[in-house]
């Protein structure tokens, strides 16, 4: 009995390799934890160091106020003068011409084309110059030869000369008969006779040769004052023939030529009306293409005729600020005041004869109604706001701002009412 216990106690003394291997796998998963932590911490730094100047940039701009655009509404300008009426009309240029050819011939250079500028005197256009060349070169060649016989003449006539003086010497010392003496003298009215013919041959000659040159020049055509070209009428190859201009395009036109310092406008007044204009009256002009560009105007010319048929009677009216933005022939409307306007060079493109005008970015849909965003103690600001029309890239604002206002064009998508905003720039 002894011995079977001393074996058993010696049984349970036994290292069992089960616990022995426990530790050692619970030491390994812990060493992968930390190394996967310590991968996943330097993953973060990395990313954290590349993408830094972006991180700081979006907490910047988290913690930074938005930046706005804004447009300031203009002042409500104070009462002027009453308009009398109104009128439509055209853009038109007082000094204008048809560019045409004084000869007829085929078109070979054309120097122009539609809007470019061209100055007094230059060559816009040139014809077919061949036979006017070859008439030139033969005048040439005429004056040339009766120029040459008229020193020949003279020579003569200075050796005539000396004989007569000669032969009178001669009579006088009964040396000479009077017949001999008749002969020189005769010989020597021959000789001035003969100079005086080739003079007026030379001046002939030089006459051909002027309308020689004059022939040759026609085939250039020239712009006879500053201008712009308005009109092409003519391509090279084609032929033009000569023809004046009377209100009508001739076979010879080639360029039209428009004096764009002397734009002016056109309207027609009816007869009614015609007792509520005078010459010097002040008038303002809005074209169709440019509505919210306020021009100053003088009424320079009431036509002394009347149209029956429309029974109106065609006014001239003087543009003072005219710019480059007018061109002939487009649509516009001028009215006309019974004292001076308030237009000024300096508030004439922001005034619309009172209204109040705000750009088109500027309008927002808020709850369904039109509503824009005002800038109020560096916050924006709700406003809910009337429209009326379109005036070009303006919208008239007919209930909701009074003139002063500073308007938010464009500013960060999220903003809302109550939001703290920079003003970045103003228009």
């Amino acid at each position: 009995m002894p011995e079977k216990e001393e074996v058993t106690d010696l049984s349970r003394l036994r290292i069992s390799r089960q616990e022995e291997r426990a530790p050692a796998g619970k030491k390994g998963r812990a060493y992968l934890w930390l190394a996967g932590l310590l991968a996943f911490l330097i993953w973060i730094g990395a990313l954290g160091f590349f993408l830094r100047d972006r991180l700081w940039g979006a907490v910047g701009a988290f913690l930074s106020t938005p930046e706005v655009t804004v447009f300031q509404v203009p002042q409500q300008a104070s009462p002027g003068p009453a308009r009398l009426l109104s009128a439509n009309g055209y853009i038109v240029a007082r000094k204008t011409s048809i560019l045409s050819s004084r000869t007829s011939g085929r078109v070979v250079w054309l120097g122009c084309e539609v809007g470019d500028r061209v100055k007094a005197g230059e060559v816009v256009a040139r014809l077919e110059s061949n036979e006017q060349q070859a008439r030139l070169e033969s005048a040439q060649a005429a004056l040339h030869e009766a120029e040459a016989r008229l020193r020949e003449a003279r020579a003569n006539l200075l050796e005539d000369q000396r004989r007569e003086a000669r032969s009178r010497q001669l009579l006088d010392e009964k040396v000479l008969s009077q017949a001999e003496y008749d002969l020189s003298r005769a010989t020597l009215e021959a000789a001035q006779a003969r100079v005086a013919s080739l003079e007026a041959a030379v001046k002939t000659a030089e006459a051909n040769l002027h309308f020689a040159e004059v022939q040759l020049d026609h085939t250039q055509i020239r712009a006879p004052f500053n201008g712009v070209i308005t009109g092409k009428h003519a391509e090279v190859g084609e032929m033009v023939t000569a023809g004046s201009y009377s209100g009508q395009i001739t076979g010879g036109a080639v360029f039209r030529l428009a004096d764009f310092g002397s734009l002016e406008m056109e309207a027609d007044v009816t007869e009614a009306n015609l007792g509520k204009v005078r010459v010097g009256q002040p008038a303002e002009i809005v074209t169709d293409a440019y509505p919210d560009r306020i021009y100053r105007g003088r009424l320079r010319q009431i036509v002394p005729t009347a149209d029956r048929q429309k029974a109106v009677v065609q006014v001239r009216v003087e543009i003072l600020d005219k710019d480059g933005r007018l061109l002939p022939e487009m649509s516009a409307q001028v009215s006309f005041f019974a004292g001076e306007t308030r237009s000024t060079a300096a508030d004439a493109g922001r005034r619309s004869s009172g209204k109040i005008l705000v750009p088109a970015e500027a309008l927002r849909i808020i709850d369904q109604e039109t509503a824009v965003y005002l800038v109020e103690d560096q916050r924006a600001k709700v406003r809910k706001i009337r429209r009326g029309g379109k005036v070009g890239r303006m919208v008239e604002v007919l209930e909701g701002l009074s003139g002063g206002e500073q308007v938010i064009l464009s500013g960060p998508a999220g903003l809302r009412e109550g939001d703290q905003v920079t003003i970045a720039a103003s228009r």
